[in-house]
């Protein structure tokens, strides 16, 4: 006990740590019967175990019973707040998991606030589920109007929220059809854009649209889907130009094939679900679908300094699919 108390203090002057100063948290646990959550908020973290009077305004209080220290890591949205549409399931899910495990405050808007509750549950009580069908800007203005009554500001969006059809020929699509699409999948994106704006302005945030590869490649009978992608890139574009003077960056993800419940709800509607699943796999180069998580880890970096010289971009994020496509 005497070691780890002696690890702790010499990380802590190690790393200079101000009482007021940086979030952050410890890898390489122990194993313990009971281990500690190492991705909960510095503010959450229960009072260091070998400080003889401890303080409870302290910002780097670390239990020592639960954890074996050999480094610090900085949080990466830490005390910041991201909004996520479609944030409940599928790469929605993958951004709320990464941004809450780096310190991140997440609102998550989905139209299916169960699933909403749930995620935000599972991720701790600090994070917001709202319900919100961002077909609907009346919806969209009540949420973004709730998400900063709740947290005071909005660092980040993240527009994921989208449908993709079925296979659908353009003579089988009449164009209400196709309006429905391009309302959920783009006008969502510029409405969420036009009611965050404001907030974003005042943090000098960021804006990520998840876009598709099919924005740039097109795709066969999926006409007004790969429209809508493509909306969204090019007024990615756009916006990136019109939001550089207020420190805003504007850039969106391509991603090509993702292994969400979507896409194993799909496999399981043929006959052979796990032939389709490997035939999808192999459409990436590196021989897989993406992670959910992979995707959220993709738009951390887009939402944080490490991209600070990054804005008006489409990254692709597709295994190498658009190289053999």
């Amino acid at each position: 006990m005497l070691a780890i108390e002696k690890s702790v203090r010499d990380l802590i002057n190690g790393y200079m740590v101000s009482r007021i100063g940086m979030a952050s948290k410890i890898v390489d646990r122990a194993e313990e019967s009971t281990p500690y959550p190492y991705n909960y908020p510095h503010w959450q973290l229960p009072p260091l175990a070998c400080c003889p009077d401890p303080d409870p305004n302290c910002s780097f209080q670390i239990p020592i019973s639960h954890f074996s220290i050999s480094r610090a890591i900085p949080m990466r949205f830490a005390q910041r707040v991201v909004v996520i549409t479609g944030g409940a399931k599928g790469i929605g899910a993958g951004c709320s998991n990464v941004f809450a495990q780096e310190g991140g405050l997440v609102a998550i808007l989905d139209r299916d606030f169960d699933a909403a509750q749930t995620t935000a549950k599972r991720l701790g009580d600090q994070h917001l589920a709202v319900r919100c069908d961002v077909a609907d800007e009346k919806q969209i203005a009540s949420s973004i109007a709730a998400v900063v009554d709740r947290f005071g500001q909005i660092d980040c969006l993240i527009n994921n929220a989208g449908i993709h059809p079925p296979d659908t020929p353009l003579l089988k699509m009449p164009p209400e059809q196709a309006l429905e699409v391009l309302r959920i999948n783009f006008l969502s994106t510029y409405s969420m854009c036009y009611y965050a704006l404001e907030h974003l302005k005042k943090t000098r945030g960021t804006i990520i649209n998840v876009s598709s590869m099919t924005a740039a490649l097109g795709q066969r009978n999926s006409t007004a889907y790969a429209a809508s992608k493509g909306a969204q890139l090019s007024f990615t574009k756009s916006l990136a130009l019109e939001c550089a003077d207020f420190g805003i960056r504007v850039n969106a993800i391509l991603p090509s094939n993702v292994d969400t419940p979507l896409m194993r709800s799909w496999a399981a509607s043929l006959q052979d679900p796990q032939a389709a699943l490997e035939r999808i796999a192999a459409l990436q180069p590196i021989g897989r679908m993406a992670d959910v998580d992979e995707m959220g880890r993709v738009c951390l970096f887009l939402a944080t300094e490490d991209s600070s010289f990054i804005t008006g971009q489409g990254l692709h994020v597709d295994g190498g699919a658009s190289l053999d496509y």
